[in-house]
């Protein structure tokens, strides 16, 4: 039997989207070959946005934008899912609602000051010559949660449904999430006073691999050095990374720079988003810096490392901010583009990848 649970249209609601949760014993390819034809059904109704099923340790998550379009417009979608999972000898199955992030993650994200550090991969082929994918980095950040908050049960945030996780296994359940393009996250929290987050997602196909680390409620001052000592000894494997402290854990589950260098985050070997406490630079900052700016230390594979001051100058508020902001600035000058340089070195890279495109990742070539 496939069922449907009682009431679930009814909960959808105008100006935003439907998270489905596609739970079944079956085999997992069968189902979602089912619910990828399902798409097709869905597509007719005329969604903004509903991204293939995305593989999570409970089932399979769907989602549908409902874009300027009323929710009833897509009250049959259950039924529709349900038709092609029948149609595929799948006669044991669940649609329902998944656990979504709420009150308790307003509670993470409000907590301060905070250490953050963010870590971006080399770029994928075509951008560049490293394989696809962020799964490399999903290994560094759910490590650092786990050697951070050994005493708190890790969850996963797969777009924003809460999934159940466990250590060892952490990042085997969240790798079929990230290679579909979703952003993961881990989260160990007391939803109270504590929280160690890493967020993940490897945009652009894969191509562009960017993580966050965030510790609040701790020390933010040993936090910092911490994350510090992890980015060192991940630099042979990072196009950049930074280390910095922040008012709050906002941000806690994206990994983009909001609004800092825009354009930037296809280009993360060449610019960096902000003056911060710690940088590892790779060949390309040095290049456009002229070589390492006074004080970098060498991390091996042509990356440096540069410290600005002590972690407690950059806490909010201390006296010392502006004063190590300004320096790290100059030091790092010819990395911190405007907003038109930025792009411009956006589109420089594409171009590039376009013409030595050989796998088909620019579509019309």
């Amino acid at each position: 039997m496939v069922s449907v649970e009682p009431g679930l249209t009814r909960r959808w609601r105008s100006g935003s989207n439907a998270v489905l949760l596609v739970r079944s014993p079956d085999d997992p390819d069968r189902v979602r070959a089912a619910l990828t034809a399902g798409l097709a059904d869905i597509a007719a109704l005329g969604p903004a946005f509903a991204p293939e099923p995305i593989a999570v340790p409970a089932g399979h998550l769907m989602i549908i934008d409902f874009g300027t379009r009323p929710p009833s417009r897509f009250a049959t979608v259950p039924d529709l899912i349900a038709g092609r999972l029948v149609a595929a000898g799948i006669t044991d199955a669940a649609i329902t609602t998944p656990s979504r992030i709420g009150d308790r993650y307003a509670v993470v994200t409000g907590l301060g000051p905070i250490a953050r550090a963010w870590l971006r991969g080399p770029a994928g082929r075509p951008l560049g010559d490293a394989p696809r994918g962020a799964g490399d980095l999903l290994r560094i950040a759910a490590g650092w949660v786990r050697d951070t908050a050994p005493g708190l049960p890790p969850r996963g945030v797969v777009v924003s449904a809460e999934v159940e996780l466990a250590w060892p296994g952490v990042v085997d359940a969240l790798l079929p999430a990230l290679r579909t393009g979703a952003p993961v996250s881990v989260v160990a929290s007391d939803f109270a006073t504590t929280a160690t987050v890493a967020a993940v997602a490897g945009t652009l196909g894969g191509t562009v691999k960017q993580a966050t680390l965030t510790a609040a409620g701790q020390d933010v001052t040993l936090a910092m050095r911490a994350q510090r000592d992890l980015a060192r000894a991940a630099a042979e494997r990072l196009a950049w990374a930074g280390v910095e402290a922040a008012p709050t854990a906002r941000d806690a589950l994206s990994t983009h720079w909001e609004g800092r260098r825009p354009g930037g985050e296809h280009v993360p070997d060449l610019i960096v988003p902000d003056a911060m406490w710690f940088q590892v630079l790779s060949p390309g900052h040095l290049a456009r810096l002229g070589g390492p700016p006074p004080g970098a230390e060498p991390l091996g594979a042509g990356r440096v490392g540069l410290t600005v001051g002590e972690p407690e100058q950059w806490l909010p508020g201390h006296p010392d901010e502006a004063g190590v902001r300004a320096r790290a600035g100059q030091l790092l000058a010819a990395c911190l583009v405007n907003e038109d340089t930025g792009l411009r070195l956006m589109r420089e890279r594409l171009t590039a990848a376009r013409a030595r495109d050989t796998d088909g990742f620019f579509p019309g070539r």
